[in-house]
């Protein structure tokens, strides 16, 4: 099948289509989670307050008693007790933002490269992990190992390649080539028929799947590929 401009638009203005949708989603669960982590402060603060105010009931109540040993053992094991469930929710609350940061990264990086993010996220966030330096925190491309990888450039120890670096790498591979806009190349995922007398026939994609026919667009202009 002879590829046309028309055809290569489509396939770019619908990659580009999901790639805008993913970033307008992405924008509006930020959103959520500061509002959400808004109120679960202001409710954090109420408790707390509540549980002065019943510390202080105790506490005078053990006064009049004189049971101030008592008194002093169980406010040490409610403060333990509450310094627990505080770090958990700190430990929880620091890896949720970390991952939130990093798929944030990913996503603005696939997309400036004109990527699609529905197939590439998952990919370039396996590659990814946080490093911090001084308290500063900054997404870094990792090896197998988990340390940081260096720039193709690097002229210090810290020269760490960065997301959009990674991304870049990613377009310029014949295997990711095609979830690109404007690009194209082959790879898995398209099904295959056989026709009569046991020759194979070109693979199959369908006609609706702007991620295939991106992927699939070299293929398909040299007929071993058929869009159905």
């Amino acid at each position: 099948m002879e590829q046309t401009d028309e055809f290569l638009q489509a396939v770019a203005d619908a990659v580009a289509a999901e790639v805008a949708g993913l970033k307008a989603k992405n924008n509006e669960l930020l959103g959520d989670k500061k509002t959400i982590a808004g109120k679960v402060s202001d409710l954090q603060s109420q408790l707390d307050g509540y549980a002065a105010a019943d510390a202080e009931r105790e506490r005078k109540t053990a006064a009049k008693k004189g049971d101030w040993e008592k008194l002093e053992a169980g406010l040490r094991e409610k403060q333990a007790a509450e310094l627990e469930v505080r770090e958990g929710r700190i430990t929880a609350l620091t890896a949720s933002l970390r991952k939130e940061m990093l798929e944030k990264r990913a996503v603005e990086a696939i997309a400036a490269a004109g990527g699609s993010a529905k197939v590439l996220k998952p990919h370039v966030l396996s590659a990814l992990s946080i490093y911090e330096d001084e308290g500063q925190f900054s997404a870094v491309v990792v090896d197998e190992h988990g340390n940081p990888r260096l720039a193709s450039d690097a002229k210090t120890a810290t020269d760490f390649m960065t997301v959009a670096d990674y991304v870049e790498n990613l377009k310029g591979d014949p295997e990711f080539a095609g979830v690109f806009s404007g690009t194209g190349a082959g790879g898995g995922g398209a099904t295959s028929s056989k026709a009569q007398g046991g020759k194979a026939s070109p693979k199959q994609i369908s006609s609706t799947d702007p991620i295939a026919l991106g992927r699939y667009a070299a293929e398909i202009s040299r007929g071993e590929v058929e869009v159905v």
